[in-house]
């Protein structure tokens, strides 16, 4: 705690529930109210609400309004970092305090609408990631196009892609079309045959995102190798989730890389770890699983989450 007030304060909580000094309560509750707005550490308001949570206030109106004023603070200063790892503390804090035995179902009633409002946040707001790129090789999955052999050559004959986020005059008059581009990111929630899925429909599941939600690409490139796209540097980008498969995406830690989507003219070439080895990629998949190789994530670009 970089706060002394709020030490000192602490200290003074830990010595009433010891019995060691009086509970004033008026005072206790105007030096709580006074002290919120100071705090600007997760962590901190964290710690004030167990403290709260144990004091013996005589109604517990009373506390059920302290608490809701130190989580409205606190999701404040969740939203002035923009990181999911401090709306997750704060929804990891709520869910402990929910398994005290003795706490009264009114104040778990409280911590219930907050940890939803958490986590309506979190889904709204999108789950910020970064993918970490070094010297990734990728190659061309062909199955899909249409003109093959045509765009295929002039593909490798031109340029790298450029990668940039398009304005709506630039879409509007196709101009993102006419140049070659990065469109996409595919990443895939990748079972490991260990990890049991809250929601099944999340086993597999894949997320595109596209380059509107591309940020801090600044140091991404793309360059050509002997037929393959070559990828270093970093790109931060947001997921928007269905709640369905929320749990699963940001607990379970199977979060992998999938594929790049680059445009060309009409067409978007699928770039992946296999191509058009899609045997092998079977019968590494199915070694995974089942425990005996990692060679199907081995590498892919390293996720973060921010």
């Amino acid at each position: 705690m970089e706060n002394k007030k709020l030490v000192e304060f602490i200290e003074i909580m830990d010595c009433i529930l010891l019995e060691k000094i009086e509970f004033h309560e008026p005072k206790i509750k105007s030096d709580i109210y006074e002290i919120i707005d100071e705090i600007v550490i997760i962590d901190d308001l964290l710690l004030l609400v167990t403290r709260v949570t144990m004091l013996p206030f005589s109604e517990e109106v009373i506390r059920i309004e302290i608490v809701g004023n130190i989580f409205e603070r606190a999701i404040k200063v969740a939203e002035m970092g923009e990181r999911l790892s401090n709306f997750k503390k704060i929804a990891n804090k709520i869910k402990k305090s929910i398994q005290i035995d003795d706490l009264t179902q009114d104040l778990r009633d409280v911590f219930m609408k907050i940890y939803n409002q958490i986590q309506a946040k979190m889904n709204l707001n999108g789950i910020s990631l970064k993918i970490k790129f070094d010297n990734v090789k990728l190659s061309l999955n062909t199955s899909n196009l249409i003109e093959k052999s045509k765009l295929v050559d002039s593909f490798w004959k031109n340029g790298a892609p450029i990668i940039k986020n398009w304005s709506e005059e630039e879409i509007f008059s196709g101009l993102y079309r006419k140049v070659c581009h990065l469109e996409y990111v595919g990443l895939r929630l990748i079972p490991d045959g260990e990890y049991i899925f809250v929601e099944s429909l999340a086993e597999y599941s894949n997320y595109t995102i596209t380059y509107d939600k591309f940020s801090n690409f600044e140091t991404l490139k793309i360059s050509f190798e002997e037929k393959f796209i070559i990828i270093n540097g970093d790109v931060s980008l947001k997921v928007n989730l269905k709640d369905i498969v929320y749990k699963d995406f940001i607990e379970s830690k199977l979060v992998h890389f999938d594929e790049l989507g680059i445009r060309v003219s009409p067409e978007i070439f699928h770039f992946t770890k296999y191509g058009d080895k899609l045997e092998q990629e079977k019968i590494e998949s199915q070694e995974y699983m089942a425990g005996s190789s990692l060679d199907y994530i081995a590498n892919r670009p390293i996720i973060e989450f921010m």
